[in-house]
């Protein structure tokens, strides 16, 4: 067995080495206490996302674009700013449109309700009219009733008066007559006329 023999014996196991994780985060560690570097890139607007990070994570990277590119960047920008104007004005133009309707219907709903119920408060005063009128009018037939009874019994009170004078004016002679005929006979018998009773024989 020779030197290499031992050295090889001599090597770490492979559990015992560092993983790749472990170097990244070492990395990331040290990357973050560095300080941060400025990087300024002219025409901003006009790239995409994936190139900015990419600059970002690469300052060094050289990105520039030419002036055919930019114009035409620049026109396409220019049009797709004017349909976002304009949608945006056809959906304030949307929005106000519904609250308008919105607004009307609430209005018409309001302009309703109040002509229920100045038809539900008229048919109130109309029905408490004719419970008024009716009260009136059961009022003046009673008035009218009692003026009634009245009358029938005033002159029913004074036509008994006269029919029982008169009654008491015919038995008043009945009693008379009878009176002077019983003085009558009682003359015609009383009187002494010579003639006497004699008992009639069986």
């Amino acid at each position: 067995m020779g030197i290499k023999s031992l050295a090889s014996n001599n090597k770490k196991k492979f559990k015992s080495a560092k993983t790749q994780k472990w170097k990244r985060q070492k990395k990331a560690e040290k990357k973050k206490q560095q300080t941060p570097k400025e990087v300024n890139i002219e025409d901003v607007h006009l790239f995409s996302d994936e190139k900015l990070k990419n600059k970002l994570r690469n300052p060094q990277n050289n990105i520039k674009i030419s002036g055919k590119k930019k114009r035409r960047l620049t026109k396409r920008l220019g049009h797709s700013l004017r349909e976002k104007s304009q949608m945006q004005v056809d959906v304030n133009d949307k929005q106000s449109k519904r609250k308008q309707e919105a607004e009307d219907a609430e209005m018409v709903e309001e302009v309703a309700n109040t002509e229920v119920r100045a038809k539900s408060e008229k048919d109130k005063q109309e029905a408490e009219d004719a419970e008024m009128v009716e009260e009136v009018a059961n009022t003046e037939v009673k008035t009218s009733a009692e003026a009634a009874t009245s009358s029938t019994e005033a002159a029913s009170s004074s036509a008994p008066a006269a029919t029982g004078s008169g009654k008491k004016r015919r038995n008043r002679k009945k009693k008379n007559k009878e009176a002077g005929g019983t003085t009558v006979k009682g003359n015609m018998f009383e009187e002494n006329d010579g003639w006497e009773d004699v008992e009639m024989a069986e």
